[in-house]
């Protein structure tokens, strides 16, 4: 075999079927040693060689342009696991795969603009997507690009821009009137008027009062509840707090049956059953039940009987006194009373304003 040019090397490489050679183009380009495979075939690896010699090595595949879609999975998989539970994981997921990937999925994460996150929300509102809906989807957006900047740098910059997120009309509370509560409770089978009536006295989300168990009654050194966690993981604000047992609620509790365990063992997964049946039964035409509303009507009447709202955030786990705000508010026939009450209590009358008024001209 004739005298190998340089830069061709012939190696021995062991496979399953023995001991074969091959021929390597080896050159080094820009500092780097690069290394080139052209086969056991002496003759093609020769052509290939002088090609290589003549034009180069080829050119290093470009890496694959990162969309939004495929960082967006990254984020899920890496940020969402782990900070959310495995219910909010699944909405994030479910709304990505609606209404974000078929709209701006396939666009290169760093060429987004605020201008796209814009088309976004009004192309959604145009189909008739809820607002609420838009405005989770914009937050766990945000949250992905934040994600992009912070932690994965993969970005110097995120596109998100003040305004992008719709604004959230105020939405007065809907607490149950004393007839539609006790419709409610008229109704409902003889089993679920105890979680009813605990979950109207006490606020417990739906979640955390299928996960209470009896070793979180506590009398020591109060009656109260140790909420610590939902059906489905920790509670919505990741928060250990206390809920004081009201007389009402240590009556319901004191006529249940204690056990080891769940205090409610046999609750479903969601309340929708229990809401269908209401809704079916009641008489009162058009009354729009759900469990979510007790805990608008305890808020409501926390707030009606003198308690402050600093207090009922701590008891409803709210992370801020604004949302607490949303969940109870004075109806309008206790607001009326209490003016009622100051007025009466006054000292200056309307006539004494226009006394007090005609001596100061």
């Amino acid at each position: 075999m004739p005298r190998l040019p340089r830069g061709l090397r012939k190696r021995k490489v062991r496979t399953a079927e023995g001991v074969n050679t091959v021929y390597v183009w080896r050159s080094r380009r820009n500092g780097e040693d690069v290394r080139v495979t052209l086969g056991s075939d002496y003759g093609v690896a020769l052509a290939e060689y002088r090609r290589l010699e003549r034009e180069g090595p080829p050119a290093p595949p470009a890496a694959p342009t990162l969309t939004l879609e495929a960082f967006s999975n990254r984020w899920l998989a890496e940020y969402a696991a782990s900070r959310r539970i495995p219910r909010g994981r699944a909405q994030a997921a479910q709304r990505f795969r609606d209404y974000l990937w078929p709209i701006l999925g396939q666009v290169p994460l760093s060429e987004l603009k605020p201008a796209d996150l814009r088309r976004l929300n009004a192309e959604l509102e145009t189909r008739g997507v809820g607002l609420v809906t838009r405005r989770r989807l914009l937050e766990d957006l945000r949250c992905t690009l934040r994600y992009a900047v912070e932690e994965a740098e993969v970005l110097d910059r995120s596109p998100w821009r003040r305004g992008i997120l719709p604004t959230l009309p105020e939405a007065a509370p809907r607490p149950l009137n004393e007839m539609e509560l006790a419709e409610v409770f008229r109704v409902a089978p003889e089993r679920w008027k105890p979680v009813l009536r605990l979950m109207a006295c006490t606020g417990l989300r739906w979640g955390e009062i299928r996960a209470l168990r009896w070793e979180d009654v506590r009398e020591s050194p109060y009656a109260h509840l140790v909420v610590s966690r939902s059906h489905d993981g920790p509670t919505k604000s990741r928060k250990v707090r206390e809920v004081p047992l009201l007389p009402e609620a240590q009556d319901v509790l004191e006529a249940l049956s204690r056990h080891t365990g769940p205090v409610f063992p046999w609750l479903p997964e969601t309340a929708s059953w229990i809401r269908r049946y209401v809704r079916r039964h009641a008489r009162i035409k058009g009354l729009d039940f759900h469990v979510h509303r007790l805990r608008h009507t305890f808020a409501t009447k926390w707030l009606e009987q003198s308690g402050t709202v600093e207090t009922l955030q701590q008891v409803l786990g709210h992370s801020t006194v604004k949302l607490t705000e949303r969940y109870g508010r004075l109806r309008p026939w206790a607001v009326a009373a209490e003016a009622r009450r100051l007025g009466n209590n006054s000292r200056i009358t309307g006539t004494e304003v226009g006394t007090v008024a005609k001596a100061a001209s």
